[in-house]
Order: C-alpha cells, then structure tokens, then sequence
C-alpha cells in the first residue's frame, strides 16, 4: 500500500482509479468533491488617520481574508519592496484584523498581505496630513480619511471626524485632547 497526493489548484469534481504495473485495477472510479479552495487574496477594507496629542501620524487599517484567513501582514514606508512584519500582535488565521501603526511621516505606505493558503495582495496608503492655521470658521483640518472622504479637523482642543459639505461641519466622532 502506497500513499499518492495530488494537488489541485481548482474547484471540481476529480475522479480517481487506481492501476498497478500488472494492470490490474480498482472497481470503477471514485470521485472527490473539491469544493474550498482559497484563490482570494486579502484586502485592505478601511483605514483612518490620526495624530496624537505629540503630533504622530497613526494609521489605524482593517485588513479581510473571508477565506482561509489572515497569514501575514507586512509594510513599507520608504518603498514597494523593502517589506517589514508589523510589530503588533493577531490570530493567525482570523477573518478581520485591525493594526495600528505610528508613521515617522507622510508619503505612501506600501502592505503586503497574505493568507494562510499563501494569496498574496498589495496595497498602498497616501498618507497626507494637512495641518492649517485655524480660518474664519475656527476649525483646523488635521487629517483625511481616504475611504470615506471624511477629514480629521481640530476644533479648539477636540478633535473630530467630520465630512465638509458645501463649507458646512458636519460631526461625526469626537475625541478630546489630553
């Protein structure tokens, strides 16, 4: 008796029949079901941006994998390929992630993500901040959320999630500073 392993890369119906060196062979042909095979790579599915009462830039992103789960998360400020592990923690395996990363400074942040059945995605992030003067309506735009089109704005020591419609505010989260 011998063991033999066949990879598949699609799903389907596979059949099997077994013939030895003498031609004998099994009674008819057995068929196997494939039908779970992970080809969807992860995704980046939001992200915001924030600054800290130092004036950090911190990235908060959610990353997806509906299939086999999430593997590995890795980035790059400085370019495509020069890739590092994110330092905090998650469950290998896990449908969602969300991470938490301090940014040095703007410019573009490179991900690499992958899944357990090896698919691999790549993202980027512009990271701009836009720190103005306070203007006429006393507000001060710190931040941009570039899957909502939310901006991050300091009203006089809070800030605030809020989407600029037509010059009006409207509030969406607050946050005080401490």
């Amino acid at each position: 008796s011998k063991d033999y392993i066949f990879k598949v890369s699609e799903n389907g119906k596979y059949y099997v029949k077994a013939i030895d060196a003498l031609g004998n062979s099994t009674d008819g042909q057995y068929e196997v079901d494939v039908f779970h095979i992970d080809t969807t790579a992860p995704r980046l599915v939001s992200y915001n941006l924030t600054l800290d009462d130092d004036n950090n830039i911190n990235l908060i992103f959610k990353i997806r994998d509906d299939e086999s789960g999430i593997s590995s998360i890795m980035y790059s400020t400085d370019s495509s390929s020069n890739f590092r592990e994110v330092e905090q923690e998650f469950d290998i395996g896990a449908p969602e992630v969300e991470i938490e990363l301090e940014l040095d400074e703007e410019g573009i942040c490179y991900f690499k993500l992958v899944d357990i059945a090896g698919n691999v995605s790549t993202e980027q992030i512009d990271v701009k901040v836009e720190r103005k003067d306070s203007n006429d309506m006393g507000f001060e735009k710190l931040g941009f959320n570039g899957k909502t089109g939310d901006s991050l704005i300091k009203i006089g020591m809070t800030l605030s999630f809020a989407a600029i419609i037509s010059g009006v505010i409207v509030l969406a989260l607050n946050k005080k500073n401490r």
